[in-house]
C-alpha cells in the first residue's frame, strides 16, 4: 500500500514550527553577536536571501530547464566571486557600500546553497523548494556573519582560511602551502586572499547544503518505503 501525501521529513519542512525555531536562532544570533546595530538595509537584504530570493531564483532555473541539471546553478559563480572580489566595490554611498556588496555575497551564498539541490530534488520530495532552502540560506547568511566577526591588525597576515571554512579552507591552505605562496596569498589587503575566501566561502555553504539534503534525500526514501510497506 502506498501512503499518499507528504512523507514524515516533508511534513517537518512545512510545520510552521520550523520557521518559529529559525526565527528565534537568528534573534538569538542578532543579539548575542551585538548585531542591533545593523543597518536597516542589511536586515532587508538578509530576509530577502533567506526566505525569498533563493526559492525564486530556483524557479527561473527550472522555468530555463525542468528538471534542473546540476551544472546549471554553478555558471553564474565564477561572476558572481570576480565581482565580489574585484576590489572596484565600496564607496560613501548606501548603494556602493552596502547593498552592492552584501547582495553579491549574499546572492553566493544562495547559489552554495541551490548548488547540490538538484541532485537530491527527487529523493527529497518537496513539492515547494522553499521549504527545503529556508534553512540552509539562514546557515549561510550566518555563516557570513561569523566568518567577518574576527579582527586583523593593519599590516598583519590575514588569517588561514581553515579558521574560518573547516570544510573547505584546507583546500586553499594547503595548494598555498605546497605552491609557496603563504606571502602573497596571506598578505595583508591582498587581493588573491579576496578571491580565494569568496571560493571558500562558497565551497563551505556547498559542503553544508550537500550534507543536509543527502540527509534529508535519505529520510524521505526511507519514509517513503515504509510508507510502501
Amino acid at each position: 500500500m502506498v501512503v499518499e501525501g507528504y512523507t514524515g521529513i516533508q511534513w517537518a519542512l512545512k510545520n510552521s514550527f520550523v520557521l518559529v525555531v529559525l526565527g528565534v536562532v537568528f534573534l538569538y544570533i542578532v543579539m548575542g553577536l551585538g548585531l542591533l546595530g545593523t543597518s536597516l538595509p542589511v536586515i532587508v537584504l538578509v530576509l530577502l536571501f533567506v526566505l525569498i530570493i533563493p526559492a525564486l531564483i530556483y524557479r527561473v532555473l527550472r522555468k530555463i530547464v525542468d528538471p534542473v541539471p546540476f551544472w546549471l546553478p554553478l555558471f553564474p559563480v565564477i561572476p558572481v566571486i570576480v565581482l565580489f572580489s574585484s576590489g572596484h566595490l565600496g564607496g560613501a554611498g548606501l548603494l556602493e557600500n552596502i547593498i552592492i556588496p552584501f547582495s553579491l555575497i549574499f546572492l553566493l551564498s544562495t547559489l552554495a546553497v541551490i548548488g547540490p539541490y538538484p541532485l537530491f530534488e527527487e529523493k527529497i520530495g518537496a513539492k515547494n523548494p522553499w521549504q527545503v532552502f529556508t534553512l540552509m540560506s539562514f546557515v549561510g547568511v550566518a555563516l557570513f556573519f561569523f566568518s567577518t566577526m574576527g579582527e586583523s591588525l593593519a599590516g598583519q597576515p590575514l588569517p588561514q582560511y581553515s579558521s574560518t571554512f573547516p570544510l573547505s579552507g584546507w583546500i586553499f591552505d594547503g595548494l598555498a602551502n605546497i605552491l609557496h605562496l603563504q606571502d602573497v596569498v596571506y598578505a595583508f589587503d591582498s587581493h588573491v586572499y579576496s578571491i580565494l575566501w569568496a571560493c571558500s566561502f562558497y565551497l563551505e555553504v556547498f559542503f553544508v547544503a550537500f550534507l543536509y539534503y543527502a540527509v534529508l534525500g535519505w529520510v524521505s526514501s526511507a519514509s517513503a518505503d515504509t510508507g510502501k510497506a
